[in-house]
This record gives structure tokens, C-alpha cells and sequence, in this order.
């Protein structure tokens, strides 16, 4: 009796046998007879349509990746019109499905599932994507904060060329801390065929954690070391994305709808031919101008680096972007709130953080274009103050003819570990709550009393300080026939006082209201230089 007893037992296990998960990343096709086992045992569910092809993924789905806490989690891709996708994603250390879903593609072939938000931890999980005959593991997967590095070549020069970029190569050991890189094109060519339409992916796109100098090499310097600063702060894993791109002006990271829809900028693009139609795409192939070649046309980065990103929810961007348009601050208002509430709707948050980086001084430039575009990028963040940052780095070493970068003049100061330190601590006060106030103090309101002016500032509780001198650099009065006037100020806590005989002749108060604004030294308790401001007495 005991006999049979066991061989019924051995008989029902064999039959009911458990699925174990096989650690490493693979695609999987299922047999015929296993497609028949399981369409027989499942006769009354909908199969939906047998795929001929197994899905396809986004890049950004993929090995070693990070999810956005305290957002929903979202899978997407692309499959054979009406093949059901099945979705499960597995905690590693106990083996426990924490979310399974199904979706069936529509018409298009484009699926999306998505999953309630999770807390950041260390927790790892791997996601198992299947239909009928194929399944697909992505291993490796965390949940924290996962942020975009945006811009032009001062965000987009590599960890490997800054200034003490050595040792963060060889101090680079953070297992969740990650990493996504993609290129411009295969070949990186500005002038290839990009797409007049937003891609389903990005170019040769993929995670890598900065486990070793190799994988960090070429990430960002700033979003890097704005990572890494977080990492430290948060306790939680930490992912950034490299999306920038050398020489871009911002209308070619702008959407084709926001464009259309805000006619300041849709004009001025227009007016200096970015503005293509489909009969005229891609047809600055020739050019030699890097600002009038293919990559350069109005939406061609955005359909190419950041379009195909969108399904992914992220916390925020760190942005430094400009010297492309930085002769036209004027427009340059109307496009940078433009493409913040596009973005800010197309990653599905409201008024998206983003951490603005003021432009570096420039020796080279002598007009007020320069600093009105300073000022241009500040107004920008003084819009919405809740969720925006801005960052002055006119104090920073200007060393440009540092080590072996490609691309060495004036215009690429290399040291960026204060650029990237700065903007993060900004965004651990604005955004994370910390009680410490790093964020740059800001001109907030002015009194004439008699022969003085008292001018005051936010983020500076414990006092304002100058560095280098004892007296304020860079302080001036313009006057009504546009001279100007290089005044003394004392500091009095939170505010600074200017004595002046003949008020009735200035209009305008600025400090640091040049290109080459570097001497400005005037800085709150903490080291956090105040914003250059231009304010008008009366």
C-alpha cells in the first residue's frame, strides 16, 4: 500500500512540475509539442493570434535597468497584430511574481502594460515576457531614481575628459548605480538620414552598471557625478541617461506638436530654415555649419533621442543646453517653457523637474546678448520655482586645455565635478525635501531708503559672503544713457546695501551681468554663488 501510495505521488509531481528560472537572459522559442501541451490544457482561454516573430523590445528594456520609484512601472514593445503578450515581473531573492499582466497588440502591433509603482530598494527583479511561442528574460532590473542628462557638448563631454575624471574611472565600483548610453547614428555622423518621424528606439541603446572605469568612461561627466552625488544622498539606486548631443540647438530636441503650437518659436525656426517638411527633410546632408546640418533640423533629436524614451517614467532632467541659441534670449524664453511642459506632458508629470545650467563666462563674446541669455535662463526657472533649479557655475575653474580632449577651446571648460555636485545638492533641497538648503540665492525684492538700496535674496538664511575680496566684484549701476557704474555694497545678513548720491539717474542694478562674468564672488553660506540679476530701480 505504501508502494502505491508513492508511486501515485511521484506520478502527480511529474505532472505538475515546477518551472524554474533560468539566471541568464534568454529568448526562448517553444517547441511544438510544448505549444500543443499547453494550448491543450488551456482550451478555453484565448490564445490570440500565433506569432510568426517574437516581440521586439526598446533598448531601454533591458538588462541591468531601473524603474522610477513611486511611478507606475511600464513594459511596452511591439509584436504581430493581435498575439497576446504576457508580462511577469520576479523579486530574485524569494522568487515571488510581484505583478503578471496580459495585453493583446491592437491593429499596429504596439503594446504597453503597466505596473502599480514600487518603493526604491536594492531588491533585484527580472521580468519575463512572453507570447505563444517566445520568451524573453530582462535580468537584473532595480527600482529608484532615474534621471536625464540633456544638452549640448558641455553635458555631453565624457567622465573620462574632465578634470579629475581619472579617479572617478578608478573609483567606480556601484553596483545600482546605472547607466544608459545610445549613439547619434551607427557611425555618429551629424549628417545622416534621421527620421522625420519619432522612432520606436534609440540608437545601439543600453544599460551598464558603473561597476568599472570602462562602463563610466563615457557617460556624461556632470550626469555622472549629479548620479553618483544622488546615490550617496538617497540610499536608493540611482540611473542616469545620457542623452546629449555636441553642437544641438534646442529646436532640435522640441517635438514637432509643441513647435506647431507655440508660434514665437515655430517662426524664429522658420525664419533661420530648421523647419522642415517631409519634400525638404534631410537635406542639409551637405552642409558644413554644424549648426545647419542634418542632426541640427527642428525635432530630429528629439524623434532620435528622446521620443523613444518617453514610455519610460523618469524623476526629472538635468539640462545644459544654449550656446547654440545663445544670441537670441528672447526666443530662447518661449522655447525652453515650451519644451519643459512638452516634456513634462509626454513623461506624464506635472511641471517635470528640471535642473537648468547657466552658461559658462565666455572672454570671447562682449555684447549683453550673453548675459541677457543668463538671465533668459533664469526667468525660465523662476516660472515655476516648485520643480524648477537654476545653477550658476560662473565661479568654476575655466581650464579648457586639460588632457586629451577632443574638442579643446574656451567654450568647454572641463571641470565639471562642481557642475554635476551643485546641481544635484539643488535638486536633494528642491525635490527630495533635504533640510539643507543648496539652492543658488536669488534677488527677490529691493527698498530705496534715502541715498540707499537694500536688495535681498532667498536661500541665504545664514548670510550672504564674498570670496577672493572683500568687496563685491562685478556690482554695478546702469545708468538711464547707458552707462555704467561699478559701486560698492555692504553685506548685512541676507541682503546687500548700496549707497548712491543720484538715484534719480540709474535704472537698472545688475551683478554679474557680463559674458565674462567669472570675478562675480559673491556666495551664500555654503558656497552656493548668488544668481547674476539685472533689476530695474523704479
Amino acid at each position: 500500500m505504501k508502494y502505491l501510495i508513492f508511486v501515485i505521488l511521484s506520478v502527480l509531481l511529474i505532472l505538475t512540475g515546477c518551472h524554474v528560472k533560468n539566471q541568464t537572459t534568454v529568448t526562448t522559442t517553444l517547441t511544438t509539442e510544448e505549444r500543443t501541451s499547453t494550448t491543450e490544457n488551456t482550451t478555453t482561454e484565448d490564445l490570440g493570434v500565433t506569432p510568426t516573430k517574437e516581440p521586439i523590445l526598446p533598448s531601454v528594456i533591458s538588462n541591468n535597468m531601473i524603474f522610477q520609484q513611486h511611478k507606475p512601472i511600464r513594459v511596452w514593445g511591439k509584436a504581430e497584430s493581435g498575439v497576446i503578450i504576457n508580462v511577469k515581473m520576479i523579486r530574485d531573492k524569494d522568487q515571488e511574481v510581484i505583478y503578471s499582466d496580459k495585453v493583446t497588440t491592437g491593429e499596429d502591433g504596439n503594446w504597453l502594460i503597466e505596473f502599480p509603482a514600487l518603493e526604491g530598494s536594492f531588491d533585484k527583479y527580472y521580468f519575463v515576457i512572453s507570447d505563444l511561442l517566445h520568451e524573453i528574460t530582462i535580468n537584473d532590473v532595480v527600482v529608484g531614481e532615474v534621471w536625464v542628462a540633456g544638452g549640448q557638448s558641455n553635458m555631453d563631454v565624457e567622465l573620462r575628459y574632465i578634470i579629475n575624471g581619472r579617479y572617478y574611472l578608478n573609483t567606480a565600483n556601484y553596483e545600482h548605480i546605472r547607466i544608459f548610453y545610445q549613439k547619434l547614428t551607427p557611425f555618429d555622423y551629424n549628417n545622416a538620414d534621421f527620421s522625420y518621424f519619432p522612432e520606436f528606439d534609440v540608437q545601439d541603446g543600453q544599460w551598464v552598471k558603473a561597476i568599472s572605469g570602462d562602463n563610466v568612461a563615457n557617460c556624461s561627466g556632470i550626469g555622472y557625478i549629479f548620479a553618483l552625488t544622488l546615490y550617496n544622498e538617497l540610499n536608493v539606486p540611482v540611473g542616469i541617461i545620457n542623452t546629449s548631443k555636441g553642437g544641438s540647438s534646442i529646436h532640435t530636441w522640441m517635438s514637432r506638436e509643441i513647435i506647431d503650437k507655440t508660434s514665437e518659436v515655430k517662426s524664429y525656426v522658420q525664419s533661420i530654415g530648421a523647419y522642415k517638411t517631409p519634400s525638404t527633410w534631410n537635406n542639409w546632408r551637405n552642409n558644413k555649419e554644424f549648426w545647419q546640418q542634418n542632426y541640427n533640423q527642428a525635432t530630429a533629436m528629439y524623434n532620435h533621442k528622446i521620443a523613444p524614451l518617453t514610455n519610460l517614467n523618469i524623476k526629472g532632467f538635468v539640462w545644459y543646453q544654449g550656446e547654440n541659441d545663445c544670441k537670441v534670449p528672447g526666443y530662447y524664453y518661449y522655447a525652453l517653457n515650451a519644451l519643459i511642459k512638452d516634456y513634462s506632458e509626454k513623461f506624464r508629470t506635472e511641471n517635470l523637474p528640471f535642473t537648468i545650467i547657466q552658461l559658462a563666462p565666455r572672454s570671447d563674446i562682449t555684447q549683453d546678448f550673453y548675459p541677457d541669455f543668463l538671465l533668459t535662463q533664469h526667468r525660465v526657472v523662476k516660472d515655476h520655482p516648485e520643480t524648477r533649479a537654476i545653477i550658476p557655475i560662473h565661479d568654476v575653474d575655466l581650464t579648457w586645455n586639460y588632457g586629451d580632449y577632443y574638442d579643446r577651446q574656451p567654450v568647454h571648460p572641463l571641470d565639471k565635478v562642481p557642475v554635476g555636485t551643485r546641481a544635484a545638492k539643488a535638486m536633494l533641497t528642491l525635490i527630495y525635501n533635504h533640510e539643507i538648503d543648496y539652492l543658488a540665492p536669488e534677488y527677490t525684492h529691493h527698498e530705496l531708503i534715502g541715498n540707499e538700496v537694500h536688495i535681498y535674496f532667498n536661500h541665504a538664511d545664514s548670510g550672504l559672503q564674498t570670496k577672493n575680496s572683500n568687496k563685491i566684484k562685478m556690482l554695478q549701476v546702469i545708468k538711464k544713457d547707458g552707462s555704467r557704474v561699478n559701486v560698492d555694497g555692504t553685506i548685512q545678513g541676507n541682503k546687500i546695501i548700496i549707497t548712491y548720491n543720484n538715484w534719480d539717474e540709474i535704472q537698472f542694478i545688475a551683478y554679474g551681468y557680463a559674458a565674462m562674468n567669472h570675478d562675480a564672488n559673491l556666495f551664500n553660506a555654503l558656497d552656493v554663488p548668488v544668481v547674476p540679476f539685472k533689476i530695474k530701480l523704479v
